[in-house]
């Protein structure tokens, strides 16, 4: 007897659920589910494709993901900041500069002791800078980004029906993929980034492309060049994209040239400006013929993650392998995996060539089970992983002696003097990220130890990264032995 689509809505939000989970035992429960489910949606769908579709993709179901998502990840925010969780690289130096310039008008890092725009070009995160006047806190930063990502479903759901149609339930498979796809979730993990911000911008550019809005393209491609400095290589997808998908090759020529012309100028012309004339730190990374193999191992589980449903609409590819241009070009290992956040444009763009993909297929009038059975495989890929909300915020509850921590330091940000340098150990900098002289300890001799009257924190029961234990005790003993010294003065 066949069950009702009610059943089928609520199978399938109580089996993303333990997916998202993300442990060991759920992991397997989960599997467990998919393989069942995957078996009743393939007969259900053999009789009656389009209702299993409609129960399953809907706008509920989408908005039920995005608010699971947004009340998960908001809960993790506040958990890393009372498990010192946060640190100055990279959350710490953006939210520090930004404050700088709130006080003083001048876009200035004092972590790295330079101009801001000398290490990243990253102008647009001026415009948040009155939010720090509201609310004198760093965790705008990771709410922002939140926000950002939590915009992006319903993007690509406008997208979607741009490019499909507004009948059919499939504009919301890529929305609600999105939600809770393995790589992005990895994003949302790591520290702040400018370009996590960026995210719901390029989605538009490619609404803006395929709807032929010259305008606005031009202006949301300018707009996205002051959230990092590799954001040029959008210009380059795009007008791959206007050139192979949309068959504007000149359109797509002019734009991908701006692009590179756009790259070269703020590598080699405004950020060495910034840095007193030095080249950009970042350039000894290019390496294209580095690690081939990890780059195509980097694009394959890309597609794997989706079900390879974009290589049904291979024109959008080269738009594809553009986006992951910083971890093509780069020789760093880090840059060519999905443990970090160096993929976050890539996997954007990634959601674009999936929506043609869902429509070629269908164009092809391929049978929805394969439409289906790429899905639930993206999901089983999706499932081998810990990166979820639940699983991290178990690793992220905060102990008693972090919890008394973060106390002494919230205390001691009233008490400490705002003239003099404070040298902070990584993991407690943002707490103080207002600060104009705050100073990261990276190394075992830092300077500091010249000057007797600099201010010094390096609490107990806290990640000491990047130095060592052994590290951070001679460097205690060494402080002692120096305000010894003075006091014997």
């Amino acid at each position: 007897m066949p069950l009702h689509p009610k059943f089928l809505t609520v199978s399938f939000i109580i089996l993303q659920l333990v997916l998202m989970l993300g442990v060991s035992i759920t992991t397997a429960l989960g599997l467990i589910l998919l393989g069942s489910f995957t078996i009743y949606l393939s007969k259900r769908a053999i009789e009656n494709s389009d209702e299993v579709l409609v129960s399953l993709l809907n706008g509920k179901i989408l908005s039920l993901f995005v608010f699971i998502t947004g009340v998960s990840w908001t809960g993790i925010i506040f958990l890393d900041y009372y498990s010192i969780g946060y640190s100055n690289f990279d959350t710490g130096i953006y939210a520090n500069q930004v404050s700088i310039f709130n006080q003083t008008g001048e876009y200035y890092s004092s972590i790295l002791a330079m101009p801001a725009l000398g290490e990243h070009f990253t102008p647009n995160l001026l415009l948040f800078s009155p939010l720090l006047s509201i609310l004198n806190s760093f965790l705008w930063f990771p709410i922002l980004k939140l926000i950002s990502f939590l915009v992006c479903p319903f993007i690509l759901l406008h997208f979607g029906k741009n490019v499909l149609g507004t009948n059919t339930p499939l504009v919301y498979l890529a929305p609600i993929l999105f939600c809770f796809h393995r790589y992005l979730q990895s994003t949302l993990a790591m520290e702040f980034q400018p370009s996590g911000l960026a995210l719901p911008f390029i989605l538009m550019a490619f609404v803006f492309a395929y709807r032929n809005q010259i305008l606005a393209l031009t202006g949301t491609l300018i707009f996205l060049l002051g959230f990092k400095e590799h954001l040029p290589l959008i210009w380059v997808s795009v007008g791959l994209y206007l050139s192979f998908q949309l068959r504007k090759p000149r359109d797509g020529f002019v734009i991908s040239s701006l692009g590179i012309i756009a790259g070269i100028i703020i590598y080699t012309v405004i950020m060495p400006y910034f840095a007193n004339g030095l080249p950009n730190s970042h350039g000894s990374r290019f390496e294209p013929l580095a690690l081939w193999d990890s780059k195509l191992l980097l694009i394959f589980k890309a597609l794997l993650s989706v079900g390879f449903v974009p290589l049904f609409a291979y024109k959008t590819l080269p738009a594809l392998i553009a986006a992951f241009g910083i971890a093509l070009i780069s020789n760093d290992p880090l840059m060519v995996t999905f443990g970090y956040h160096y993929q976050d444009i890539g996997l954007a763009v990634l959601f674009v060539c999936f929506i043609h993909g869902i429509d070629k297929i269908r164009r092809l009038q391929l049978s929805t089970v394969l439409i289906i059975g790429l899905c639930i495989l993206s999901m089983g890929v999706n499932a081998f992983q810990f990166v979820h909300p639940t699983y991290i915020s178990m690793q992220k509850l905060p102990s008693e002696a972090q919890l008394e921590s973060v106390a002494k330091l919230e205390k001691l940000r009233n008490s400490l003097d705002r003239t003099k340098e404070l040298w902070t150990l990584n993991s407690i900098g943002p707490y103080f990220f207002d600060f104009q002289k705050l100073r990261p300890i990276i190394h075992a001799e830092p300077p500091f130890l010249k000057d007797a009257n600099a201010q010094v924190l390096i609490p107990e029961s806290v990640d000491t990264w990047p130095l060592r234990a052994e590290e951070i005790e001679t460097l205690k003993s060494k402080i002692k032995d120096l305000r010894s010294h003075r006091n014997s003065r």
